[in-house]
């Protein structure tokens, strides 16, 4: 019987040459170069489809488009709503922000004060009360969009958490995103003749049927709330603002000194054009329950710069006389409405000399 011939070994696999095996930190670059790929293709979708804070940016561009031609700059809160361009008879831009307080009136005087070489006036409300620049969520997106449309992202305060959140938000606001969405479907179905045609039709009887509804509850609309209303917002109001200033001043003790010189650096860029500072008016019912004496007291700062600054006027008009609950010249406990806006700025416009 023949001797059975034994199994040869399998050869062992020749070592791998040099950079064959993956290394560990050449697959983690592939991943954060996919990442950043991914993230880069996210940016610019959302900024090609639906900008992140694309009327605010529109709105800031065009104030730098008209430059020369512009006259007037409007900063500071919802309160500005009290002036109106068109009747003090100038030709103005509006960068004023909902809720936006004076470190936003800092950082767009800082970004477009360059592009208005004729401006002859900066109108800054002076609220009674004042915000931190914190890292409460509402603050934030309120610093967010003031980067965002001015392409600045020079910190304002130290701000570094906005203004790395403001650099990021095409990606990451999910609103945005929602917008893209949106959008890109709607391109979509345009592209279809008959779901364009189909869209046409069911727009244009919703506009009829919208125009309808707006004709039949015009004159609800326009119309003033009534005193009670008035006061009831008033109170509330006054109680929410109160509570911002303190918490505020909780979260940061300087945050009166920042404020104040905030201003000063507004009064410095603004020059030579006049800088005019002014507490519009409040209803009577918001004063009795809160007249900023609580808090970082700018009402006297404002008078005690405009004495020793001749290019700053301060108009303290809390309790401007025409301006009572029951005038019908508020929209809200805070704010006055369109007829308010019109016999303010009549007023301003006659301090001002323009008329």
């Amino acid at each position: 019987m023949a001797t059975p011939t034994p199994l040869q070994a399998m050869p062992d696999s020749p070592p791998s040459p040099p950079g064959a095996r993956p290394h560990p930190l050449r697959a983690v670059a592939i991943v954060v170069l996919l990442v950043g790929v991914g993230l880069a293709a996210a940016y610019a979708t959302s900024e090609v489809v639906d900008p992140v804070y694309g009327p605010l940016r529109t709105r800031y561009r065009r104030a730098v488009a008209a430059g020369p031609s512009v006259q007037a700059l409007s900063l500071g809160n919802s309160h500005g709503r009290a002036v109106r361009f068109e009747t003090l008879g100038l030709r103005g831009a509006d960068l004023r922000s909902a809720g936006g307080d004076h470190y936003e009136a800092l950082h767009y005087t800082r970004s477009i004060r360059p592009h208005l070489p004729n401006l002859e006036y900066v109108f800054v409300t002076l609220s009674l009360f004042a915000n931190d620049n914190n890292t409460d969520p509402a603050r934030q997106e309120v610093r967010k969009q003031a980067y965002v449309a001015t392409g600045n992202y020079e910190p304002v305060a130290g701000d570094r958490d906005a203004v790395f959140a403001a650099r990021l938000a095409p990606v990451v606001r999910a609103d945005n995103w929602e917008g893209v969405v949106a959008q890109v479907v709607r391109q979509l179905a345009a592209g279809l003749p008959e779901a364009r045609a189909a869209h046409g039709g069911r727009a244009e009887r919703g506009g009829r049927a919208e125009r309808g509804r707006r004709d039949a509850a015009g004159g609800a609309r326009h119309a003033p709330p009534p005193a009670a209303a008035i006061r009831r917002s008033a109170e509330r109001k006054a109680a929410l603002h109160r509570s911002w200033e303190q918490h505020s001043l909780s979260q940061n003790p300087a945050l009166c000194e920042e404020v104040r010189q905030a201003l000063r650096e507004i009064a410095r860029l603004s020059a030579p054009a006049r800088l005019v500072l002014y507490t519009p008016p409040y209803p009577p019912t918001y004063l009795r329950h809160y007249d900023g004496s609580g808090g970082c007291h700018l009402d006297r700062f404002a008078a005690e710069l405009a004495a020793s600054s001749p290019g700053v006027i301060y108009f303290d008009d809390r309790t401007l006389p025409p301006f009572t609950d029951d005038s019908g010249l508020f929209r809200d406990g805070d704010h006055v409405n369109p007829a308010g806006a019109r016999v303010y700025s009549e007023i301003l416009a006659e301090r001002l000399g323009l008329r």
